[in-house]
């Protein structure tokens, strides 16, 4: 009987070829690629995670502008020693925020309420400025827009433009970060977000709110996709 010998080589050749195999199973591509979790990663992590606050706000922000608040019917100078809810029973009938009645009030201005005789009835012609009660809410969209009567859709309206440029504001932002790369597009949107948010808080008219709101809804949700991406 031949016994055939080996050489040690071999044996130390199937050894190293299984340590090859324990090193590729326990390798992460990840952080091969991208290096292990340091102080820069760390920061980015923590400067995104603040980032989260301004887009949750956004986010939630119409729900705190946008309540119904009591509204009647303008007060004139002339009956400012009246108290509203006095002027809201002689001027428009019970429940009624949008007509006022037919009377020449100028000549009853200055006149203390329980001298009046309180007429019954009469026409009614519409509102064009309207008071509001400021017990709990101060500078909402009704307040500063006067959105009231066929307006009062308005704020609904205001809503769903917002919602409409966070949709727009991702699409764009996958395309621009192709093109121009995420650090970019990010820096472009936090701009966007700080230029429509300041345009929006100061807007003199509704449509000018309106489409600043729209472009706010664009920049929050885009720069929240470009940053979770990097």
């Amino acid at each position: 009987m031949v016994l055939k010998r080996f050489p040690l080589s071999d044996f130390n050749m199937d050894h190293d070829e299984k340590d090859e195999e324990t090193k590729e199973e326990t390798k992460d591509v990840i952080t091969d690629n991208l290096g292990e979790i340091g102080r820069y990663q760390l920061l980015v992590g923590l400067l995104f995670a603040v980032m989260e606050i301004p887009h949750g706000w956004c986010m939630l922000l119409h729900k705190f502008i946008s309540p119904k608040v009591d509204h009647w019917c303008s007060q004139p100078e002339g009956f400012k020693d009246w108290t509203s809810e006095q002027w809201r029973n002689f001027s428009s009938p019970v429940g009624d925020s949008y007509n006022v009645y037919s009377r020449n009030y100028s000549s009853l201005a200055g006149i203390a309420f329980g001298e009046i005789d309180m007429p019954v009835g009469g026409d009614l012609v519409p509102c064009d400025k309207w008071d509001y009660d400021t017990s709990m809410f101060q500078n909402t969209l009704m307040q500063k827009f006067d959105l009231v009567c066929e307006d009062k859709i308005m704020t609904k309206i205001g809503s769903f433009v917002f919602f409409a440029g966070t949709g727009v504001g991702v699409f764009i932002a996958g395309l621009l970060s192709d093109k121009i790369g995420r650090k970019k597009t990010l820096l472009v949107f936090v701009l966007l977000f700080m230029v429509s948010g300041l345009i929006s808080a100061f807007a003199p008219t509704f449509e000018m709110w309106l489409c600043a709101r729209f472009l706010w809804g664009a920049a929050s949700l885009g720069l929240r996709a470009v940053k979770t991406v990097m």
